[in-house]
């Protein structure tokens, strides 16, 4: 395993490379999508999402280059803190960033692991994710922030309360609260009409465009 640090302009660079079994092109395009991995029954598939996640938050970027029997080299580039950088303009903000208008989604899993990938994947988006184990820690940060939530990310199957459980005593505080449900098996649950439903696992660009559908009319009545 090699470690390189240094710094390229207004950017810290940072190569992590080893020399495993690597990634065929298939395998590489979605390495850093949430519960995507290869090792079957052993993986979560969070860890690299996570990274992309930390990163891209901080205004990064991370890719990575990859050959079968090659190994990997992993590339992170992060922006220079205010008075280290270089004279000149910043960087545009990615167009990701603008997508989700930071507005503020409530994410709630009761598997801490994921609970923080997808509220990773959310910020990448351009999200203000606001992540909660449970259905009482969600309603208590919900309470905090004084209801003003714009929509809600919940898995469908918790102990106490369930995600439509969870999302009806929400809306009873924000009328019509934008709800997209995940899962791995909702089997046995009923859900609302107006579910919208995403099914675990699934890729950030899946829970994108769930989001998409759910914000768009309240997006409409807020741009008129």
């Amino acid at each position: 395993l090699w470690i390189r640090a240094g710094r390229d302009g207004d950017h810290a660079v940072l190569e992590v490379e080893d020399t495993g079994l690597g990634m065929d092109e298939a395998t590489r395009a979605r390495a850093f999508e949430p519960f995507f991995t290869t090792k079957a029954g052993k993986g979560t598939g969070l860890g690299l999402a996570t990274v992309y996640g930390i990163v891209t938050q901080a205004g990064g970027a991370i890719e990575v280059k990859s050959a079968p029997g090659r190994g990997c080299r992993f590339t992170i580039r992060l922006p220079l803190a205010d008075g280290a950088a270089s004279a000149g303009p910043r960087p545009a903000r990615a167009p990701s960033a603008v997508r989700g208008r930071g507005l503020t989604v409530l994410v709630v899993d009761d598997e801490p692991q994921v609970g923080r990938a997808v509220a990773d994947a959310l910020a990448a988006l351009g999200y203000r994710p606001l992540r909660a184990e449970g259905p009482g820690e969600a309603l208590l940060l919900a309470e905090r922030e004084g209801w003003r939530i714009d929509a809600l990310v919940t898995d469908v199957r918790m102990p106490l309360m369930d995600g439509p459980a969870l999302a009806r005593r929400l809306r009873e505080q924000v009328p019509g609260l934008p709800v997209v449900f995940v899962s791995g098996h909702a089997a046995g649950i009923e859900l609302p009409e107006d579910a919208v439903f995403v099914g675990k696992p699934f890729r950030t660009a899946d829970l994108g465009r769930a989001l998409d559908r759910v914000l768009a009319p309240a997006l409409g009545k807020t741009a008129n």
